[in-house]
């Protein structure tokens, strides 16, 4: 809540000071949303396999330790590990990918912002022919926005990380 009011406040104060140059910057930042919400759909994606791969993994452990004679004595214990073997590997794909989306979530994040600004500030001053001294006042109130949507972007990516559980507990107890 925190940051998102922070990010309301500054970008009112922003477009206060240069409604066009405001307006500009949230139209490209919405832009950059679409790329970031196809990243989001993957770490959902992977947070509900992971799951999968969890629950799969927690009733395969049960099982060994609740039929281990059984394993034991039938000479399965070793076709047993290899199964819950598999299952660590998968999820460990899992984590790893999730992983790799939020450090390209990451690095991505602040160039694509200051792309974004850069263009606007051409587009501005080259082609509408703003005021310098507004645009660099914008700008400060869009730097100190910058800093809150990045962490909602971080804490929303994390969010969706544990999705997957959330909706096996959420339908585990309808």
């Amino acid at each position: 809540i925190q940051h998102s009011m922070l990010l309301i406040v500054y970008s009112m104060l922003a477009f206060l000071a240069n409604a066009q140059f405001a307006l500009l910057v949230i139209v490209g930042g919405f832009l950059t949303n679409l790329i970031f919400n196809k990243l989001y759909t993957a770490t959902k994606n992977l947070s509900r396999q992971l799951t999968i791969h969890n629950h799969g993994f927690q009733g395969l452990i049960i099982q060994q330790v609740a039929q281990f004679k059984y394993l034991k004595a039938t000479g399965h214990l070793r076709t047993y590990a290899k199964k819950l073997i598999e299952r660590v590997y998968k999820i460990e794909k899992a984590q790893r990918k999730i992983g790799i989306i939020d450090a390209i979530m990451s690095g991505i994040r602040e160039p694509m912002m200051i792309t974004v600004v850069v263009f606007v500030i051409m587009f501005q001053v080259n082609v509408l022919g703003g005021s310098l001294s507004l645009i660099i006042l914008s700008i400060l109130f869009f730097y100190r926005a910058l800093g809150s949507v990045m962490s909602l972007q971080t804490t929303w990516n994390s969010f969706l990380s544990v999705t997957g559980s959330l909706e096996n507990v959420t339908s585990f107890t309808r």
